[in-house]
Parts: C-alpha cells; structure tokens; sequence
C-alpha cells in the first residue's frame, strides 16, 4: 500500500499529485515502482505497468520485472510475459526469473512458452524452469 510520510494511505488524488511529480522527476520513478506493486490505488499498476514497458531506462525495466515477483493476479503474469519480449536481454532474464518465482503457475506459464516454437521466450522459458526444477 502507498503510504504518506505519517503512515496512512495515500487517496486517490494524493497519487495522482504522485504521479505528476513522477512525470517531471524521472529519477524518483525507481523508488516508486514497489509502491506501484503493491497499491490498489486505481492507476498504480497501470503506471508500473508503463514503466515496464516503455521507460527508456532499461535498468528501471529490469528493477519493475523483479518487483513484480511477489505480485500476485493475472495482469502481473501478462505483464512478465510482454516483458519477457523485452530488447534487453537484463530485463528478459528478470522477467523469466520472477515467473519462475510465481510457483506452479509460473511454472506452468513457463512450460507453455517452453513448448511454442523457437523464439527467444521459449529459450528463457526452458532455462528458467531447469533453474527452477520444475
């Protein structure tokens, strides 16, 4: 959950004031991106969602894909699955590595990647899941 500095809950407009001060201060989107993880806020897992596809800084791709390992729910499998198609080989590899960490159902996600044709999440798909023995 988002937090302020007194330890209650970010609102909803709170986030977005967030949000906009994520905007001007790319640095300052690294530091958010557990928050994004793991807020319910409307909007929170989409921001992390487009960080993790299209910031130009592949190091903070690569830092949403391992914050996304503790995340459960269907949206992070199909966001680690599209970031498994990632340009960076870094971002990747983490996203392999948190579906992997997702137990049986990562594991499943990762036999049925594993089994499609050649391509480059298949490769990932079947190293990861022999790191995993699964």
């Amino acid at each position: 959950m988002i937090g302020s500095l007194n330890g209650t809950a970010l609102t909803s407009p709170e986030l977005e004031r967030l949000l906009l001060l994520l905007d001007r201060e790319p640095a300052l989107r690294g530091a958010a991106l557990g928050c994004f993880a793991d807020s319910g806020l409307p909007g929170a897992f989409d921001r992390l969602q487009d960080i993790a596809l299209h910031d130009p800084d592949p190091a903070l791709r690569e830092l949403a894909a391992a914050r996304l390992e503790g995340r459960a729910g269907d949206e992070t499998f199909r966001l680690l699955d599209a970031m498994m198609a990632d340009p960076s080989p870094a971002v990747r590899e983490r996203a392999a590595r948190s579906m992997a960490a997702r137990g049986e159902a990562g594991a499943d996600l990762l036999k049925s990647l594993a089994g499609g044709g050649p391509s480059q999440k298949q490769k990932l798909a079947r190293r990861h899941l022999l790191l995993s023995g699964s």
